[in-house]
């Protein structure tokens, strides 16, 4: 397979580990690669790099880490975007799922009045960052890992 650049939004999430220990089981695969995380909160960003560039050199992978909190720089020229991100942070995933459940209705980020919460959230930030890759990776193709997916 041809290198490719990923950028993934939400890189500095506690699912971002396992999203990068993915790539890198399949490192042949990816030979040559970039994985660029994005996230606006920089520490665990960082952290994320930093668990991701050790994990990269523990297997001997052909992969490249980057991290940068400033979307547009990790957008330009993707092939593939990643989204994986909770705006509101685990915060307002609170209020989804306490809400309904005081008005006795199940709630979850996935599903329900609380899914439909969270998708107004992410609806609005997706359709921002779509935008920003139609005019900074025009062919990069956007996979979906938000909830509710």
């Amino acid at each position: 397979m041809a290198s490719i650049q990923i950028a993934y939004l939400g890189g500095g999430s506690t699912r971002a580990p396992g999203t990068l220990a993915s790539y890198i089981a399949q490192a042949e695969a990816f030979a040559g690669s970039s994985i660029t995380l994005i996230d606006q909160q920089a520490d665990k960003l960082e952290l994320v790099a930093r668990l991701a560039t050790r994990m990269i050199a523990a297997r001997g992978a052909d992969l490249e880490v980057r991290a940068t909190t400033d979307l547009e720089a990790g957008l330009t020229d993707a092939d593939a975007v990643l989204s994986s991100f909770r705006p509101g942070g685990f915060e307002l995933r609170r209020l989804d799922e306490r809400i309904p459940l005081r008005h006795g209705v199940i709630g979850q980020e996935t599903q329900g009045p609380g899914g439909l919460f969270m998708a107004l959230r992410s609806v609005r930030v997706i359709k921002d960052v779509v935008a920003l890759m139609a005019r900074v990776a025009p062919r990069a193709v956007l996979f979906n890992y938000t909830n509710p997916v």
